[in-house]
């Protein structure tokens, strides 16, 4: 099945009129790549290539890859991630005041 749906072919057609609008739809308005996009838009053709690039690259929804078994655009969670800082953990939060925490001389 292929990961493109209407919504990308909606998006690609639009990317003829207004290109670094769809690739800030796709990418997030403040992102590399809507700046680079702006910055072909000035050449014209080149805006055009890369919203379309864009759409394609980067399905609306995470794709199953089937031969490792997991979904693609998904990262794995790092073991950091979710840190316990509970009173029972042995790690405990930063302190972000000028006073030393309790027990320190």
């Amino acid at each position: 099945m292929s990961p493109h749906t209407l919504t990308s072919f909606l998006l690609i057609v639009l990317s003829i009129f207004v290109p670094f609008i769809v690739v800030g739809i796709r990418r997030g308005f403040c992102s590399a790549d809507f700046l680079i996009n702006i910055c072909l838009c000035a050449l014209g053709l080149p805006g055009i290539i890369h919203a379309i690039y864009i759409v394609l690259k980067y399905p609306s929804y995470p794709v199953y890859d089937t031969e490792r078994g997991q979904y693609a655009s998904i990262p794995p969670p790092s073991p950091t991630s979710h840190q316990n800082f509970g009173p029972n953990s042995a790690t405990h939060p930063p302190a972000y005041s000028t006073f030393p925490p309790n027990g320190t001389p």
